[in-house]
């Protein structure tokens, strides 16, 4: 569950652990995290705006650990993903994570497209005062790092800690979350959702 209010973006993780049915025995394992919105990384004179499953880990494990507030004085870089490939790496990210029995998520999530920060649209992380036209937007694919490094990172090795090995179990998953989100009611569900991310994307990335 997320809920967004002003600058602030909190995911609440209500999970039974492993999945298990939720009964008095089984305690409930609750989490939550906070998300400051209008946040980045600034490295040499370029601000890098935080969205995450877009690069964030790069962002802040190689460029700066430390995040600032997105100011329109800055020069601003802007990584926009695919709303429906970046749906399953974050759905894949919350079973994986919390262990989580696929068909019990499938029955709690069935009528709910954004269950947390990965999930969550990402025009909401971008501040209202955000100058989009001064901005410069890429299309997120698996070697953007490499092809952006030139520009705003040269001397940094474009290393990504946080990406996703493949192992059999996690294979099995994606390729379950791929079948079920390209169910027809599912898939537009899913696009109607994040239309707004959609009209960025095609307004800003494909020039």
């Amino acid at each position: 569950m997320i809920i967004h209010k002003g600058k602030f973006l909190t995911s609440v993780y209500p999970w039974v652990k492993r999945g298990l049915p939720d009964t008095s025995e089984n305690k409930v394992l609750y989490s939550q995290t906070i998300d400051r919105l209008g946040v980045g990384a600034y490295y040499q004179g370029t601000f890098f705006l935080k969205i995450p499953k877009n690069c964030t880990s790069f962002f802040r494990d190689c460029l700066s650990y430390n995040e600032v507030d997105y100011s329109p004085e800055y020069n601003s870089v802007v990584i926009m993903r695919d709303p429906i490939d970046r749906w399953i790496s974050g759905t894949l990210e919350m079973i994986s994570k919390y262990q989580i029995n696929y068909n019990l998520f499938q029955k709690r999530f069935i009528n709910s497209v954004a269950f947390d920060r990965h999930t969550a649209e990402q025009n909401l992380f971008f501040p209202k005062n955000f100058d989009y036209n001064a901005a410069k937007f890429y299309y997120y694919n698996k070697n953007i790092i490499e092809q952006i490094q030139p520009i705003y990172f040269p001397e940094v090795e474009p290393i990504r800690k946080n990406q996703t090995i493949m192992n059999e179990r996690k294979m099995e998953l994606y390729e379950m979350v791929l079948d079920w989100v390209n169910q027809p009611d599912l898939n537009n569900t899913i696009k109607n959702y994040y239309k707004q991310d959609y009209n960025i994307i095609e307004r800003y990335c494909c020039e």
